[in-house]
């Protein structure tokens, strides 16, 4: 059936539809030897089918963090009473900040769930 590089024999895990699945003991990461109809085949286990859409998640999280940060530093220069805007008052520059921040907070809850969630 094969041997490792250190000369020991593997342990037989699996046996249906025509092939032998065996593994290694001594090793955990685990490179699957297939034996099918006389021929050897190693494959490895297969990864994560959703790890790429973990990462944009991740990615997604990183993003709006740094959306919320540039937000927070530059609060007076967004959120600040504008001069060219007189017609302008306190609640409506209230509303907009409380606009932004629920979107900014929404979007970070939907990226924090998806990777989650994945």
């Amino acid at each position: 059936m094969g041997e490792s590089p250190s000369g020991e024999r593997p342990v037989q895990i699996e046996k249906a539809y025509g092939f032998v699945k065996s593994v290694y003991a001594g090793y955990s990461s685990a490179c699957v030897w297939r034996r099918w109809r006389g021929g050897l085949l190693s494959t490895r286990m297969s990864n994560d089918p959703f790890l790429l859409f973990r990462w944009v998640f991740v990615g997604g999280i990183v993003a709006t963090l740094y959306a919320g940060w540039y937000l927070l530093k530059n609060y007076q220069l967004l959120f600040g009473v504008d001069a060219s805007m007189p017609s302008e008052n306190g609640s409506s520059r209230a509303y907009s900040k409380v606009q932004v921040f629920l979107i900014w907070g929404l979007t970070l809850k939907l990226f924090v769930m998806g990777a989650l969630l994945l």
